[in-house]
């Protein structure tokens, strides 16, 4: 089996998203509801009406018909580059003869099923709460919301088998509840050595000793800034030492275990911290770690320097991205992200 191009988005035959109100969806980036976990189970909801029809519009290119949010990022490279890749390339280096099968059906079902998949899932994407112990200035959720799914629902709705694999969890913050934590340990025992625990998090709320214990997840910290002013300012929280102190401390880990991306770092493009970013990739690149620079999302004003074009000086702005791409701290991710950044500074409406 290889890897071949395609012109649409492959996320809807990969698997699904659960939000925190306990509702299926075909991904973070669409939340068209196709089902209620307390009603349906993901079988029944996998080639559903609703899903097979949001599959069959994406396939024509329909994605506003679909449900899915323009700034969504497989939407993007799309428009860039036309087509992208059918298969994460990690999936084909798998030694596990039930997961490459179900592989040959995820192929078989992208490429010539229409909008029936014969596959199992292959990744899932949980948002269990939205709480927060953060107020970031780029971010709209409810963190004072109650609502969420529990650590028991999760195991009745979730098992790891093998056609998995990789289970994400994000929020708001998972962290601020201890069930998650537990959970996180007690997926170790059942998964597989291949499979993925993944973990979107502000890493504030972890001590060293409580990442000790969870190695088998893979981490990734979400912080906006080189400097405590920048961040503290956008993270409306003081707690840029103890995440710069995790991400540090994840990284000796990972380089210690020989491990590829136990940590990586997320950093939101936004008109307070556009000037950091060559500093960010210095560090990064430093700890040898992977950093992801991703645009801000949304209509905030005095922020948004891809919406709100008078916010900057867009020359100067691209100019600094020229010079960043003649850096010595790049990879191949990080140069098509930073043509990306430069091309919706010019492009986008």
């Amino acid at each position: 089996m290889k890897n071949t191009k395609i012109d649409f988005c492959p996320l809807p035959w990969y698997g699904m998203f659960i939000g925190y109100k306990g509702k299926y969806m075909p991904c973070c980036m669409n939340h068209t509801s196709i089902g209620d976990i307390e009603k349906s189970n993901m079988d029944d909801v996998w080639n559903n009406k609703t899903f097979r029809r949001i599959r069959n519009l994406i396939k024509e290119n329909k994605y506003d018909e679909a449900g899915c949010d323009k700034n969504c990022f497989v939407i993007h490279e799309l428009k860039q580059n036309r087509k992208i890749d059918l298969f994460d390339e990690s999936w084909l280096m798998v030694d596990n003869k039930d997961f490459l099968s179900n592989l040959e059906l995820l192929e078989k079902s992208i490429l010539y099923e229409g909008d029936i998949a014969l596959n199992k899932p292959v990744m899932f994407d949980l948002q269990p709460t939205e709480q927060c112990n953060m107020k970031c200035i780029m971010c709209n959720q409810n963190h004072t919301n109650a609502v969420h799914i529990s650590k028991k629902n999760i195991k009745k709705i979730f098992k790891f088998p093998e056609y998995l694999y990789t289970i994400r969890f994000q929020g708001g913050e998972i962290f601020v509840k201890n069930e998650y934590k537990e959970l996180l340990n007690e997926l170790k025992e059942i998964s597989l050595p291949f499979q993925e625990i993944q973990v979107i998090t502000n890493g504030s709320l972890l001590s060293h000793e409580e990442i000790d214990e969870m190695l088998h997840v893979k981490f990734i910290v979400s912080a906006d800034g080189t400097t405590e002013e920048t961040y503290n300012m956008i993270r409306r929280s003081p707690h840029f030492k103890t995440v710069m102190s995790n991400i540090k401390y994840l990284a000796k880990h990972q380089k210690k275990l020989g491990v590829k991306n136990l940590v990586q770092w997320t950093f939101v493009v936004m008109k307070s911290n556009f000037y950091q970013i060559k500093e960010a990739l210095k560090i990064a690149s430093e700890l040898e770690i992977q950093i992801n620079f991703q645009p801000i999302m949304g209509n905030y004003e005095e922020e948004n320097i891809f919406m709100y074009k008078t916010l900057f000086n867009q020359q100067s702005a691209v100019s600094y991205l020229d010079s960043i791409l003649k850096t010595q701290y790049l990879n191949k991710l990080n140069i098509e992200q930073i043509q990306m950044l430069k091309e919706r500074l010019l492009n986008e409406n």
